[in-house]
């Protein structure tokens, strides 16, 4: 009963924030300033149209949508190489029987403590070299390699207890080291790939320092940095701020959702092939 109880509370706990954030998004920019501390009581006026305003740009050309989409494309590709990468980089690792091989561990385990601050301006002029500023790639090729390290560490630990048998199966009936690797290995794998692309799909989708420098157009901002356009000199527009806020949750969500369900199955596949 104690257990259920506390589960009750760290639930209520955790839903809070986003049912307060999703009740501000239906009021009024004058609501939000003159109740903002009040109790959660039904708004004067409920405005829907804060989600089509801060959609379509309706705002001095703040449009959500677009910042989405490019979220969207820069967080999936992000996800796509990084995944892969990581994958091969933390099998090889953990297959290989060589003594610098745990000098290669420990390197990629130093390169997670480095904070973004402290390689911002020599990405910068790295990436403006190679004219990617304003290009989606320009942000992708950073957080592969920034979220890299961190991803190598998770798969060598879940590949270090991998059934060797497996492969050597794999191996007698005709299959290459990669071979072994992309159909054996991966396949069975799922689970761990979607833990690594919930791990890091957050700090990439939430990311604002690398996108605040790398983009400078309207239309190629990540969504992050175009909520950040809603606060003004003068004034700040919460209602479509927090419109935008509620879309960005809600995008949150459905990913989680998404990959859930297949860190479930990578599983159970796992403990029926192992």
């Amino acid at each position: 009963m104690l257990v259920v109880a506390f589960l009750v509370v760290w639930l209520i706990m955790q839903l809070f924030p986003v049912a307060w954030l999703l009740y501000s998004s239906v009021k009024t920019n004058s609501d939000l300033y003159t109740d903002i501390w009040a109790p959660p009581i039904p708004p004067m006026q409920v405005s829907l149209g804060n989600y089509w305003v801060s959609w379509t740009g309706g705002y001095v050309n703040i449009k959500v949508g677009t910042y989405l989409m490019n979220s969207l494309t820069v967080a999936l590709t992000s996800l796509l190489i990084l995944v892969f990468c990581a994958s091969l980089a933390g099998y090889a690792i953990a297959r290989l029987n060589m003594r610098f091989s745990s000098t290669i561990f420990y390197t990629f385990l130093a390169l997670i403590s480095i904070p973004a601050e402290s390689v911002v301006i020599p990405l910068f002029v790295m990436i403006r070299s190679l004219g990617l500023i304003d290009n989606p790639w320009g942000l992708i090729l950073p957080y592969v390699a920034y979220n890299v390290p961190f991803c190598v560490v998770l798969a060598r630990a879940y590949f270090k207890g991998f059934p060797f048998e497996l492969e050597e199966a794999a191996k007698i009936d005709g299959c290459s080291d990669f071979g072994a690797f992309w159909r054996i290995v991966m396949p069975i794998s799922k689970g761990m790939l979607a833990a690594l692309a919930i791990v890091s799909f957050p700090g990439i989708w939430n990311e604002l320092l690398f996108a605040l420098v790398i983009t400078t157009r309207n239309d190629t901002h990540t969504l992050p940095v175009g909520l950040l356009l809603y606060v003004g000199q003068y004034a700040t527009r919460l209602d479509y701020m927090f419109a935008g806020l509620s879309i960005n949750v809600i995008a949150l969500i459905i990913f989680y959702v998404i990959f859930n369900r297949y860190i479930v199955r990578g599983v159970v596949a796992g403990a029926l092939k192992g």
